[in-house]
C-alpha cells in the first residue's frame, strides 16, 4: 500500500517568524498582532504554532506566502493569487475578516486498510472565505483541519492525494456520512452508518472492500471519530 506523505517540513518555523519581525522588538511586533510578547517568543522558539488569525494577518501585512512561513518551501513573498473552488493558496493582500487559513497537517488518512500516523506537524495552509464556511459548511473555522487522502477503498468518491477538509465538531447527535476516524493506530476515512444500540456500520465506497461493524458503546476504546469530511479538493 502506498503511504506517501508530504515532504518533511522544515524545522525553522520560529526562525522564519523571527526573520519577518526583523529589527522590531518582541513587544512592538506582538502588539501588532494582539498577542503577548511571551507568546511571540514561544512561537520563535518553535514551542507553538500561531492560530489562523495570526497567520492570516502576518501574511497579509508582510505579503508572506503561507507555504513559506509554515514549511520553508517556495518564495518568502507572494506575487499572485491562485484560486481553487472555495480556497485560495499563496495569495497576497487577503483580508482576515474575509478569509481564514485552514492548516494542512502532516498526516495521511487511508481509505484502505489504514496508515499509521507519521506526525501532526502543520505543513501548509489553504485560505477559505469565512462566508463560504458559514453558509455552505455551517461550520466554525476553528473546528476545521485539512488532511491528505491515500488508499483506494473510497474510490471513485475519493482518491489518493485528495485534500480533505474535516470538521472536528461532530457533536453528540450524529448523522450518517463520511468521517475521519481513528481505529487503533490507523487513521481512516469511511462512510459511517449509525445503528441502534450504539453500533456503527463502517462502509467503503469501493465494493471490493467489505463493510464491518464496530461497537464503541461496548468498550471498543481504540475507535474514535475525529470529524466529518465536509469538502475535498482534487488535482487532475
Amino acid at each position: 500500500m502506498d503511504t506517501k506523505i508530504s515532504d518533511t517540513p522544515d524545522q525553522g518555523f520560529g526562525q522564519r517568524i523571527r526573520k519577518v519581525r526583523g529589527g522590531k522588538s518582541l513587544t512592538e511586533f506582538a502588539l501588532g498582532f494582539g498577542v503577548h510578547k511571551n507568546t511571540l517568543a514561544r512561537y520563535e522558539k518553535g514551542e507553538g504554532v500561531p492560530d489562523a488569525a495570526f497567520l492570516a494577518k502576518l501574511c497579509r501585512i508582510y505579503r508572506i506566502s503561507p507555504t513559506w512561513i509554515l514549511t520553508g518551501r517556495g518564495p518568502q513573498h507572494v506575487s499572485e493569487t491562485v484560486v481553487n473552488a472555495g480556497a485560495i493558496t499563496d495569495a497576497e493582500g487577503l483580508d482576515p475578516d474575509i478569509y481564514v487559513y485552514i492548516p494542512l497537517y502532516n498526516v495521511v488518512a487511508s481509505g484502505g486498510p489504514g496508515n499509521f500516523l507519521e506526525g501532526e506537524e502543520v505543513v501548509d495552509a489553504l485560505a477559505f472565505k469565512r462566508d463560504w464556511i458559514r453558509s455552505e459548511l455551517r461550520a466554525n473555522p476553528k473546528d476545521l483541519v485539512l488532511v491528505m487522502m491515500t488508499g483506494e477503498s473510497m474510490e471513485p468518491t475519493l482518491g489518493k492525494d485528495d485534500v480533505l477538509l474535516v470538521n472536528r465538531r461532530v457533536g453528540s447527535v450524529r448523522s450518517d456520512g463520511m468521517y475521519l476516524m481513528r481505529s487503533g493506530d490507523a487513521l481512516l476515512v469511511k462512510r459511517l452508518q449509525f445503528l441502534p444500540e450504539g453500533e456503527i456500520r463502517v462502509i467503503s465506497d469501493n465494493p471490493a472492500y467489505e463493510p464491518f461493524t464496530v461497537h464503541p458503546s461496548a468498550g471498543e476504546s481504540d475507535f474514535n471519530i475525529i470529524g466529518r469530511v465536509v469538502w475535498a479538493g482534487r488535482k487532475f
